[in-house]
């Protein structure tokens, strides 16, 4: 949103450079008899590794090199001077071996494709290889590929696992993967075909993901909507939320309420509630960032009733088991509920309306896009 520049560097051996605080004692091989081995150093096998290189790598040397640890995401290191703003978020991944220093492209399995006044962010790569494991070629139907979910189930799980990786870059599945997330405790067939028709979605779309554009405004807007009891067996509703800084978006999830609610004025409003959550996070975070943010956070609702018992201080005594929390809250038209495709089947023309406002395009259209 600013145009900075990405860096990335990558550490060699990086696990054992953290000393061990405790006695650790390992097995000898089997050739090697009355001897105990003592581990001085985290290796890659022992628990709590990424923990200790992390403490390693942060005290040790960014915070003696004048960073301070974040508040709001303790693998983040902040440097602020008068002539120099750095950020350097810390992670701990044992696959790469080489020490290099270049521009970021690759992160996580995320591909990152920047300019100076865009970011495009996708997993074409991951989703290949997702699509390959699970033997799905080009121009493949899917007819009889995969065993039975009730022979291979393990299977299946994993296939759900990778997607849900996905929905960090295409929240456009995310309702799809989420309902197929509730079922995988004892998969069936009809399940699986649900999986094999978002691999389908998925093959058809495989170079979209979501971009980012400079913005000299930098608001804070999030969006908020529950669908009342559309859970068919227990009858709870599911909340969701996406927020955007400068018209991009940085946060959204969906997810099952806890308890079931008795109308659809306390389902909202606890959805309300979870989305409060994570803008304050998100304010916290900025602030550590010395983002400077145009005005109040809004928070948009599209049940007039909702916002008005979130603006009304004495609620209603239908509503005193509901935690309360400071919000401000606006009403949204239907229409322009971004949050719905994330929570709700809808139609072609909704669907595609609401994934242009997600920004989730290939990545031709996020070069030529004006947006």
């Amino acid at each position: 949103m600013f145009g900075w520049a990405l860096k990335q560097v990558d550490i060699n051996n990086v696990f054992p450079n953290g000393d061990l605080n405790e006695e650790t004692y390992m097995l000898q091989p089997p050739q090697i008899l009355n001897i105990i081995m003592e581990i001085n150093h985290w290796c890659a096998s022992l628990r709590r590794r990424c923990m200790a290189s992390n403490r390693h790598f942060g005290p040790d040397h960014l915070v003696a090199s004048s960073f301070v640890l974040s508040k709001s995401n303790f693998s983040l290191f902040i440097r602020q001077s008068s002539e120099i703003l750095l950020y350097v978020p810390v992670y701990v991944d044992d696959i790469i071996s080489q020490e290099i220093i270049s521009q970021l492209s690759y992160f996580l399995g995320i591909e990152v494709t920047h300019t100076a006044s865009r970011l495009f962010l996708s997993q074409q790569k991951y989703i290949q290889d997702l699509l390959q494991h699970g033997k799905f070629q080009r121009h493949t139907y899917f007819h009889d590929i995969f065993l039975s979910p009730i022979d291979n189930e393990s299977e299946c799980m994993s296939i759900v696992g990778a997607l849900q990786y996905i929905v960090f870059t295409r929240p456009d599945i995310m309702f799809a993967v989420n309902r197929v997330c509730q079922f995988m405790h004892k998969p069936i067939d009809h399940h699986f075909k649900v999986v094999k028709h978002i691999l389908r979605f998925l093959q058809a779309r495989i170079d979209h993901g979501v971009y980012f554009t400079t913005a000299s405004r930098l608001s804070l807007v999030g969006y908020s909507y529950a669908s009342w009891g559309n859970d068919p067996d227990g009858k709870r509703s599911t909340s969701s939320f996406c927020i955007f800084i400068g018209g991009n978006p940085v946060s959204w999830g969906s997810k099952k309420q806890q308890v079931v609610s008795r109308s659809s004025v306390e389902a909202e409003y606890k959805s309300l509630d979870h989305a409060t959550v994570d803008i304050t996070w998100l304010e916290s975070l900025l602030g550590e960032l010395s983002v400077q943010l145009a005005g109040k956070a809004a928070l948009w609702c599209d049940n007039s009733s909702t916002v008005v018992v979130s603006a009304n201080l004495i609620l209603h005594s239908m509503f005193k088991h509901v935690t309360t929390k400071k919000l401000v809250v606006g009403h949204v038209l239907v229409q322009d509920q971004v949050a719905d495709v994330l929570t709700k089947p809808l139609s072609a023309w909704c669907f595609t309306r609401f994934k242009t406002q997600f920004k989730v395009v290939s990545r031709l259209e996020s070069l030529q896009s004006k947006r």
